[in-house]
């Protein structure tokens, strides 16, 4: 009589390959996972930090487009590549929802986390209220560095240029030239300014245009 010998199982070997082989395919999908997910939390940073950058930018030219020309003494707009001043009609700030403001960007170069950013700060202050003082023509506030707002941050660069009109070879030409400081004193106001940004150090910079009314020669 012919005895039959029972299957063998798994070998101890086997089990242990099998479980390992279990292990490394676990590890990956989960590190693909956790990678597709930090992927998706940066895109949506990324995404809310450019939505809020142009609601900003949106804001600021609404708050240019109304700057004050009426030529009264109240009036200012002077600024360079990193500040700009000027009267508006209209607020940005809550606390300032009715009459003239006047409005100053201030961009500065801010380190964080090692590393260098530029941002844009507001400040704003209604005209009746404010601490205004006039020295050699030209109007300066009181301003405490507390006081200002800062509207965007952590962007490779911020500038400001004007656009003036100036004479050209013949007497009835006339040629538009970008220039990085304006004095209200000297050139009237520009006919428009250029706000130019950029989101990152990977990003091309960005341009926006404002129109500012009636712009003319002092």
């Amino acid at each position: 009589m012919k005895i039959h010998k029972a299957d063998k199982g798994f070998t101890l070997l086997e089990l242990l390959i099998s479980l390992t082989i279990v292990a490394v395919i676990t590890v990956l999908i989960f590190s693909a996972l956790r990678i597709g997910t930090r992927a998706w939390e940066k895109g949506e940073a990324g995404v809310e930090k450019r939505q809020r950058y142009r609601n900003v930018l949106c804001l600021m030219r609404q708050q240019l487009a109304s700057v004050c020309l009426d030529g009264k003494k109240g009036d200012i707009f002077q600024g360079d590549e990193h500040f700009l001043e000027f009267v508006s009609r209209r607020a940005l700030l809550p606390s300032h929802s009715s009459g003239m403001v006047y409005v100053r960007y201030q961009a500065d170069a801010v380190r964080r986390n090692s590393e260098n950013f530029n941002s844009i700060s507001l400040y704003e202050e209604n005209m009746v209220f404010s601490g205004f003082f006039r020295e050699e023509g030209i109007f300066s506030p009181r301003i405490d560095p507390d006081d200002y707002y800062e509207l965007m941050g952590d962007m490779a660069d911020f500038r400001f240029a004007y656009l003036k009109e100036e004479e050209g070879r013949q007497e009835e030409e006339k040629e538009k030239i970008w220039q990085s400081s304006w004095r209200q004193e000297e050139e009237g106001f520009p006919l428009a300014v250029k706000i130019t940004y950029q989101p990152g150090m990977s990003a091309a910079p960005l341009s926006i245009i404002v129109p500012i009314r009636g712009g003319n020669p002092a």
